[in-house]
């Protein structure tokens, strides 16, 4: 029995060996995952916030404590912002805090009006926390 042998003229599965490349590259890349792990509150002792603030948390804290106030920082770390308030950051406006994926930003609470017109948020960045 005689083997039939193909010949394919060079450059004609270039665009085969490319899309095989790129699927192999992409493959060995390992996920990239956040994850954070919040210690127990069962012996935790908490300060009773200031009477008349608005309460939130920080991420992981076991207690209850006054959100952010206009013109304060905020990060993933800090309390949310205010209701009314968004965390305008580099990245866009966050409804509450950036999340804890982005705990490289840093932002101010203001009033969404007051967000300047090319630092608008796009839909995809108002996150609610």
């Amino acid at each position: 029995m005689q083997s039939k042998t193909k010949i394919i003229p060079s450059g004609q599965n270039c665009g085969i060996m490319r899309t095989s490349a790129v699927l192999a590259v992409f493959l060995c890349i390992p996920a990239v995952t956040w994850s954070l792990t919040c210690v127990s509150c069962q012996n935790a002792t908490c300060t009773p916030p200031l009477p008349g603030c608005e309460l939130g948390r920080r991420v992981c804290s076991c207690c209850v404590e006054c959100r952010m106030e206009l013109g304060d920082a905020c990060t993933s770390f800090t309390a949310e912002c205010e209701s009314e308030l968004v965390c305008l950051t580099q990245a866009g406006a966050f409804i509450g805090r950036p999340p804890f994926s982005m705990n490289y930003l840093v932002g101010q609470c203001i009033k969404p009006r007051d967000i300047p017109h090319n630092r608008r948020a796009a839909p995809q960045n108002l996150h609610l926390v």
